[in-house]
């Protein structure tokens, strides 16, 4: 299977779909990861959309590296989430960025699960979360995600070294987390569909 069949994935459900990233999608991008919320908490990331473009090119290019748009199932985007290094069937995911007030998060975590887990048939995928951010450790944690270790200096983000937590989701733990979470799911797609018109920020 060719690179350009493998950054084709769709993949949908509780009125949310998480569709490929393309060229289009730079501005909005940039203009995600630049928000004062998410600066700190992602790697660092220049108000250039030239340069995003550049990364989305690449990334094009690259194997074993699926970034997708969340958006509603009407197509407005609402936030970005990855799955990447994907390796022995393990995988790496994060790139999670939503808007705020999008009641987007159960969904989206769902579906890059089981696009890990039901499509490309993976056996675990792990993440990392910077260690100041305690309301997404709490969800992961929540969600039944296991903490596995702190990572201490592992990453410099606006010139300061920051720690970060591990989290693990392997296939067995998924499939009892699934079920457990599949009213929480449906209530925030039904929410979902509330979002008619382009969400501004």
């Amino acid at each position: 299977m060719g690179v350009a069949m493998k950054h084709s994935y769709s993949i949908s459900g509780y009125h949310t779909r998480l569709r490929p990233a393309t060229m289009d999608d730079a501005e909005f991008i940039v203009r995600l990861r630049t928000r004062p919320g998410v600066i700190g908490n992602v790697g660092d990331t220049r108000a250039d959309p030239a340069q995003q473009r550049e990364w989305l090119r690449a990334y094009e290019q690259r194997e074993g590296d699926y970034y997708f748009m969340i958006e509603t199932e009407a197509g407005t985007a609402v936030g970005t989430i990855g799955l990447y290094d994907v390796h022995n069937d393990a995988a790496e995911w994060g790139r999670w960025i939503i808007l705020p007030g999008v009641p987007a998060a159960v969904p989206s975590c769902i579906l890059i699960y089981r696009f890990a887990f039901e499509v490309l048939r993976l056996r675990e995928v792990r993440g990392n979360i910077v260690e100041s951010n305690r309301r997404v450790i709490s969800f992961h944690q929540r969600f039944g995600a296991l903490q596995t270790h702190v990572q201490f200096r592992a990453r410099q983000i606006g010139g300061e070294w920051i720690n970060l937590v591990w989290i693990l989701m392997d296939r067995e733990r998924w499939v009892r987390t699934e079920a457990r979470v599949q009213p929480l799911a449906e209530a925030a797609g039904r929410a979902m569909t509330q979002i008619v018109e382009p969400v501004c920020f």
